[in-house]
């Protein structure tokens, strides 16, 4: 994850990629690997959206990145429906 991240913005398309993916462990990778990244943007958040609904669990703050009113409700919501402590939903 940490190599991939050096590629920076370039990464991210590759990313989105890997977050539809049929196994889950490869989406959890790829979000684990996306979520602290710069580059991210609105664009994005519909395959974020879907990843993390999909059981991809480090997305969370990559989400918050984005930071737009949507995310931010989706992020909300999802606390409101899971209020578990440390997460990483309460991270972000």
């Amino acid at each position: 994850a940490r190599r991939v991240r050096e590629f920076g913005p370039d990464a991210i398309p590759h990313l989105m990629g890997l977050l539809r993916h049929e196994n889950a462990a490869v989406r959890q990778l790829a979000g684990y690997t996306i979520r602290n990244m710069d580059g991210l943007a609105p664009e994005h958040l519909e395959v974020l959206m879907w990843a993390m609904e999909n059981g991809a669990g480090w997305i969370p703050p990559a989400i918050a990145r984005i930071g737009t009113k949507e995310a931010i409700d989706f992020l909300v919501n999802d606390l409101r429906r899971h209020p578990e402590k440390n997460t990483q939903v309460t991270y972000a």
